[in-house]
């Protein structure tokens, strides 16, 4: 494993816990039912949607509304947190 590598995921484990903090994320089944629901737009509508690599993708209730949180490892290796609304797609940040 490289030293980039190393270090873009000691990043991510970082904004990972600081994510888990603010929002709570949904489990496996409970986002299967908020797209089958209309309540979330399918991942790969986000995942379209990322620039650089998706290192992970959540779907969260933050703040009384679903979003994706994405966690991109963007060129020069810096590991970004960006979010999506659930429900159109639309990147909020």
């Amino acid at each position: 494993m490289t030293h980039r590598r190393r270090l873009a995921l000691a990043v991510f484990f970082l904004l990972a816990a600081f994510g888990a903090a603010e929002a709570q994320c949904l489990s496996g089944d409970q986002q299967r039912q908020a797209v089958q629901s209309g309540q979330a737009v399918r991942p790969s509508s986000v995942q379209s949607q990322v620039q650089g690599e998706l290192i992970r993708l959540d779907l969260c209730n933050e703040g009384g509304r679903l979003v994706y949180i994405a966690t991109v490892l963007g060129g020069g290796g810096q590991v970004s947190r960006v979010v999506f609304d659930a429900r159109t797609g639309a990147r909020q940040n």
